[in-house]
């Protein structure tokens, strides 16, 4: 069997160093890849049962409490929410305080109180008949992991009238 020359033996090695580092690159991109996605699918917002509550006699505002959920293996950050009470499918508020980031651990949930203003009296108005639903966006962040995953929120609370 004839042997390479030198300068040929020379390519032949830096090939295949080249080609096991890059599979090694590749085993890495995939893993993280994967890593983010397991995390983006574990996590979410739900809200607590019975806790929204009128804060005013008049419908003017009330509270809802929502649970940050975090069944992956990253710790996140929730970093913005931004919620939109509706009377009957219409506009009628929203959580207009700022949203002060809060760190949810891995594997674990925590609750978070929103306040929700109602806009106009008008809107005050017809929420004892009205279908009270809160819908909005809550935006992750999680450690080592970019970009951010936002979490879709919806809450259908029925009459508002009703004690809901």
């Amino acid at each position: 069997m004839p042997t390479l020359p030198q300068p040929q033996r020379v390519i032949l090695l830096l090939t295949l160093v080249i080609g096991i580092a890059g599979a090694w690159t590749l085993r890495d991109a995939a893993s993280e890849y994967a890593d983010a996605i397991r995390a983006y699918t574990r996590v979410g917002v739900e809200a607590r049962a019975g806790s929204f509550a009128w804060t005013t006699p008049e419908y003017g505002a009330a509270t809802l409490t929502l649970t940050l959920v975090n069944d992956s293996a990253h710790d996140a950050t929730a970093e913005s929410l931004d919620a939109q009470l509706r009377f009957d499918g219409v506009f009628a508020g929203s959580n207009y305080a700022p949203f002060t980031p809060l760190l949810v651990p891995a594997g674990d949930s925590r609750d978070v109180i929103i306040a929700l203003t109602v806009t106009t009296s008008d809107h005050a108005a017809v929420a004892p008949t009205a279908d009270v639903t809160v819908d909005g966006t809550l935006v992750f962040r999680f450690a080592g992991i970019k970009p951010s995953r936002s979490v879709d929120l919806y809450v259908d609370l029925g009459r508002a009238g009703a004690g809901t």
